[in-house]
């Protein structure tokens, strides 16, 4: 189903085709799928048919979250054929880690890197603003969970940057049933929901009193990531 209203009158939206693997994550497998008026997705699918409860809270996270220029948009939801459920995404060029690790982006001089550093964070922090007034901490910003999109006036050889997987994120609002207390997330034993390069120090630490910072934290270490073309900008201790 297409959450848009027009696409919906269009049967043929409906009529899903799931095709190869695009990449996957502790949440499931991203696959590309394609629908009867032949757009494309990239498909987000549980791992089995039980195991959706995930999946369900991502798609509320980012319905609550709404829309933004740099905030990737879902689209629509299935069921892949093996009757797992399935988050549709706009199918981006790539992966701003696939981006960075370029051997061509690598090999950029360093103040063409400053340069796109400057722009990952002017696109990345209005997003995570956006998400933030609404009391979401997305919890695990990094390369990988960052999307090219094609747009012409956009950075990056002509895309805009997307903040996307929220998958690990957590809704910091006692009035929304998706509630959960920071601190109680650390005592269950969900301490590193961050990747580790990007782990600001209160959550590496497991200090119980952090805040929505530990996104821009992470942030900036995307910047200095992108500055360095190192996976680790800061020493691993």
């Amino acid at each position: 189903m297409l959450l848009d209203r027009e696409t919906q009158k269009d049967p043929k939206s409906a009529e899903y085709v799931f095709h190869e693997r695009l990449g996957g994550g502790k949440a499931g497998r991203v696959l590309r799928v394609t629908d009867g008026r032949g757009c494309v997705f990239a498909g987000k699918c549980a791992r089995s048919a039980g195991d959706s409860h995930g999946l369900l809270q991502e798609a509320h996270t980012l319905l609550l979250a709404g829309t933004h220029p740099n905030l990737v948009k879902l689209v629509g939801v299935s069921l892949c054929d093996a009757g797992q459920l399935c988050l549709l995404f706009p199918c981006a060029g790539c992966t701003f880690e696939a981006y960075l690790t370029a051997e061509e982006t690598r090999s950029a001089q360093p103040l063409a890197r400053a340069t796109e550093a400057r722009d990952a964070l002017a696109a990345l922090l209005p997003a995570i603003a956006h998400v933030h007034a609404r009391n979401i901490i997305h919890t695990d910003i990094k390369p990988a969970n960052l999307l090219l999109e094609r747009w012409p006036q956009g950075s990056f050889g002509g895309r805009r940057l997307l903040l996307a997987d929220f998958s690990e994120s957590v809704v910091d609002d006692p009035a929304c049933r998706l509630f959960q207390p920071l601190a109680g997330i650390i005592k269950d034993g969900s301490l590193y929901i961050t990747t580790a390069p990007n782990r600001a120090p209160e959550v590496h630490y497991g200090v119980a009193a952090w805040t929505k910072l530990i996104d821009e934290w992470s942030a900036g270490t995307v910047a200095l990531q992108t500055i360095r073309g190192e996976k680790w900008p800061v020493r691993k201790d």
